[in-house]
């Protein structure tokens, strides 16, 4: 019988012993093996391990230019040598927040002001592209934003203005007319205390516990008990019946969820694929319906046909719609109700999009689960898909997370901005629209 033996890492020497950030490295050394770790001044890298001798690796997008220490680390020791960064590479030093939508994500900035990349709401489809964040024109002294498929909105003053594709009365300015270029304001909208925005419609929390939804309704997902005017739609806020006490509300693909003060969660609208997490649910349901097995929740997000929560003790839970695993299940079954994702513990936060779903941990690392076709994990080793958490690469002290249809964001120390996974539309806002394997930082 062979006894293999794990040996400790050495680090001897790098091929070049400096370059810039997003630069390649590759550390030759003695000892490597899949389970060695490598980071650059304690911050995760992007890496591959090539053989026992060799790992080849990429300078974290967030390094600072100077000497850093590069360390291997596995179950049997630790190894450092100093590598020379020889430029840091320009970021977004001055987010506050960050929202992802449909193919684009927008950031607050100082001063109240907004920045939006990729296929930002507005701009004709497939031919605005904006390869690196660009100012809103019109905004200031906002506090929150939300992101839908093709509009966003923001929060001012108790107020919302929203702006982009209003088809389906999205907007809430009392007409179907598009806003390509300045944010509209709501009608009827006042002490707004949290927004957000779904596929084609939004909501608006009022101070005291009371919500108020617009846009489409053709599965009842405004909450005001009908299917909108005879043509599925709402071109101004109506209230949703029955909701007193919510803290939160989370706006879907064609339905609706409240946290409520109670540490409970009701959703209503399109009850298909299980997204409204009650069993009893027919088609659709005109009124809330309590979700349940979810208490103390402290965060609620909702995607394309599934929704989460993180509840009592940082754990997540997750309902509805599963093809790709994007209810971190383990599998890929549809739950009618909350499932809880296995190794997801001390959460602080929770981000649902298309077919992909996103977590900060207690210790403000990252982990993403369901779909990895365009490394929407943050990890292009990982299985595509995943239904298991996967900790995207280079990726930490993470305090804000967002989700889109393929890719996701995540703002962390120093007020920047990193986003991963689908780039095909500069979603990604790194300056480009290519494959990217790994998290990118977000240019200025």
């Amino acid at each position: 019988m062979v006894l293999l033996v794990a040996c400790q890492p050495d680090v001897t020497s790098f091929a070049d012993t400096s370059g810039p950030v997003g630069s390649s490295v590759v550390i030759t050394g003695t000892g490597f093996t899949h389970a060695t770790r490598v980071t650059f001044n304690g911050a995760p890298a992007a890496y591959t391990v090539t053989n026992d001798r060799s790992i080849a690796a990429v300078v974290p997008p967030l390094s600072t230019a100077g000497p850093i220490s590069v360390t291997a680390t596995n179950l049997t020791g630790v190894s450092s040598t100093a590598y020379n960064v020889t430029g840091g590479g320009p970021t977004l030093t001055s987010a506050s927040s960050i929202v992802s939508g449909g193919d684009y994500s927008c950031s607050l900035v100082t001063g109240g002001a907004a920045k939006c990349w990729g296929d930002v709401p507005g701009a004709l489809p497939g031919s605005g592209l904006r390869l690196t964040p660009s100012d809103v024109a019109g905004l200031s002294g906002v506090t929150q934003l939300a992101a839908g498929a093709e509009f966003a909105c923001a929060l001012a003053s108790g107020g919302v203005s929203c702006w982009g594709y209003n088809s389906y009365g999205a907007l809430g300015n009392g007409t179907l007319t598009d806003s390509e270029t300045n944010p509209t304001p709501v009608a009827g909208v006042a002490n707004a205390t949290q927004i957000s925005a779904g596929w084609a419609h939004a909501c608006a929390l009022i101070s005291g516990g009371t919500i108020k939804c617009w846009g489409a309704d053709s599965s009842g997902q405004l909450g005001d008990q009908t299917d909108g005017d005879g043509n599925g739609v709402r071109l101004a806020p109506v209230s949703v019946v029955g909701i007193t006490n919510a803290v939160q509300v989370a706006a879907g693909v064609d339905f609706t969820c409240a946290r409520l003060a109670t540490g409970t969660v009701e959703c209503w609208g399109n009850s298909s694929d299980g997204r409204l997490g009650s069993p009893t649910a027919g088609g659709f349901s005109l009124v809330p319906l309590v979700v349940p097995g979810v208490t103390g929740a402290t965060d609620l997000s909702t995607g394309g046909s599934h929704a989460c929560a993180v509840v009592t003790g940082g754990q997540v839970m997750c309902w509805g719609g599963n093809y790709l695993g994007q209810l971190g299940a383990g599998n890929t079954d549809v739950q009618t109700q909350p499932v809880t994702v296995a190794g997801i513990s001390g959460a602080t936060a929770v981000a649902a999009g298309g077919v992909l779903t996103c977590a900060i941990r207690g210790d403000a690392s990252v982990a993403c689960w369901g779909s990895n076709t365009a490394h929407e994990l943050g990890d292009w080793r990982a299985a595509d898909p995943s239904p298991s958490p996967v900790t995207p690469l280079g990726v930490a002290g993470a305090s804000r997370i967002s989700v889109g249809s393929g890719h996701a964001c995540a703002l962390v120390t120093g007020s920047h901005v990193m986003c991963w996974g689908d780039d095909i539309n500069a979603q990604l806002g790194s300056g480009g629209n290519f494959e990217r394997w790994q998290p990118v930082a977000v240019l200025p």
